[in-house]
């Protein structure tokens, strides 16, 4: 399996983000569908249930660009062990942390941040700061990122994602924020200074600082030039003042170590791993490696009533490029169109020519029964999704693929249901072109619209870039 880098993960991030764009920008209009007449229309095969799209779905509606997002997992707090942010691995996962609404990087998990420590402590503490990088009585150390909006859908309705701003954090640009030290390679290194601040040198950035945390080895009653430290921890006393795009940790630590030899240095900078964010600023979708985008399908029962008298849905889907039978899109950059039909509207009444004359009623031309033509032959029976009555007559509304095949003056009778027939006195056809579009997702869902309050349906689905 080929290695998922750093590199490869910004770039599906800013595919989701110049996807969000189009979005936002109208260059793509996405709409989403409900329909199916009942549970038995869905089919396990996922290409046979894309092929569907225009039989089963009842009407389609525009999806706001207020209900596209781009996201990335989130992560609770929780007392557990968690992993640190670090700019060189190219296998992070488990490394930041939602609090209270507040998302946090974890920059430390251990109170020396000793690359031997890493990994074996859980954290007690939650985070609360809203500013900075904290360390807490865990060890653990967290650098606040943002907060999370007061309301949103991906908050409200569940509890797997977390919506990311397309944010750049300039202040941040070049700074100091991952620090660690290997001491297993330290175990003969000592230095005559205790908890030395080292100020990292660079052509480029100024003012971070490093401290070398160390315990006495030697005699407390030797005078200080002569006492010797061992090297057991590290810490950052300053991020930076301006913006690092190198450093020379050699040259830093042999400014201050001036009695220690040139091994002893080498020996150091190899222990110690440093880094710095993005010279740009910090970028939050690629800190958090948001390369998700998450579309929030919603309608509510007023809007469907006013395209549709059916009141059970059980498949969704998102599809793209909806046009009429004209090749127009039905929504397009601007319009003023939201929601559209897409069912076959019939009205059923009594045959003149059978006898004896039988009105037809709710009962036996009920949702989810199956109809077919019996006045010619063809090859597609007609699912039966809301049936209305209006005086004698039914008002029928009925899911199939070649909505032209029924007209007025044509008789219908109910599949393995007898053999009385009834007149179609009235056709309204949908003015969508077969097949047209893309069906870019399809999912099962159970949805009844019948309510004496308005009532909402909402579905997420999530598309990893």
């Amino acid at each position: 399996m080929p290695t998922v880098t750093k590199s490869s993960l910004n770039l599906s991030v800013k595919n989701a983000t110049e996807f969000e764009k189009s979005i936002n920008q109208e260059e793509r209009v996405l709409s989403f569908f409900l329909g199916g007449a009942d549970e038995s229309t869905d089919s396990t095969n996922a290409q046979i249930n894309l092929n569907n799209t225009y039989e089963k779905a009842s009407f389609f509606k525009r999806i706001d660009k207020s209900d596209v997002s781009i996201v990335a997992e989130k992560i609770n707090w929780s007392k557990s062990i968690f992993n640190i942010w670090n700019p060189y691995s190219s296998d992070l996962n488990n490394y930041y942390v939602v609090n209270n609404k507040k998302v946090y990087l974890v920059v430390g998990d251990n109170e020396q941040n000793d690359k031997n420590l890493s990994g074996k402590y859980e954290t007690s503490s939650p985070p609360t700061h809203t500013e900075g990088s904290v360390k807490y009585g865990d060890g653990y150390e967290y650098f606040y990122l943002y907060d999370l909006p007061a309301q949103s859908k991906i908050i409200d309705t569940g509890n797997l994602w977390i919506s990311v701003p397309n944010n750049t954090f300039s202040q941040y640009a070049g700074r100091l924020l991952h620090k660690q030290i290997d001491t297993s390679l330290l175990s003969d290194i000592t230095i005559n200074i205790a908890n030395p601040e080292i100020e990292i040198l660079s052509d480029t950035g100024a003012g971070a600082k490093i401290i070398l945390k160390t315990e006495v080895l030697s005699s407390p009653t030797r005078t200080l030039s002569e006492r010797e430290y061992k090297i057991v921890g590290i810490d950052v006393s300053n991020i930076g003042t301006s913006t690092y795009q190198d450093f020379n940790l050699t040259d830093s630590l042999t400014d201050v170590l001036t009695k220690s030899t040139t091994s002893t240095i080498e020996t150091l900078v190899s222990s110690i791993q440093l880094g710095f964010t993005p010279a740009n600023g910090l970028q939050l979708r690629e800190t958090l490696q948001a390369n998700y985008a998450l579309l929030s399908l919603v309608v509510n029962s007023t809007e469907i009533s006013s395209v549709t008298d059916q009141k059970d849905f059980f498949v969704f889907g998102v599809v793209e490029g909806v046009t009429t039978k004209t090749d127009s899109s039905i929504f397009v950059k601007g319009g003023s169109t939201s929601i559209v039909t897409n069912n076959l509207k019939l009205t059923a009444g009594a045959t003149a020519i059978a006898e004896p004359i039988l009105t037809p009623t709710v009962s036996t031309l009920a949702p989810t029964k199956s109809i077919k033509l019996s006045n010619k032959t063809t090859r597609e029976n007609a699912k039966i999704a809301s049936s209305v009555e209006s005086g004698s007559d039914l008002l029928l509304e009925v899911q199939l693929n070649n909505k032209d095949s029924f007209e007025v003056g044509d008789t219908i009778n109910v599949v393995d249901g007898g053999a009385t027939d009834y007149e179609i006195k009235s056709v309204t056809k949908p003015d969508i072109k077969n097949f047209s579009g893309n069906t870019l997702h399809t999912g099962k869902t159970s949805f009844n619209s019948e309510t004496t309050s308005t009532k909402t349906f909402l579905a997420q689905v999530v598309q990893k870039f």
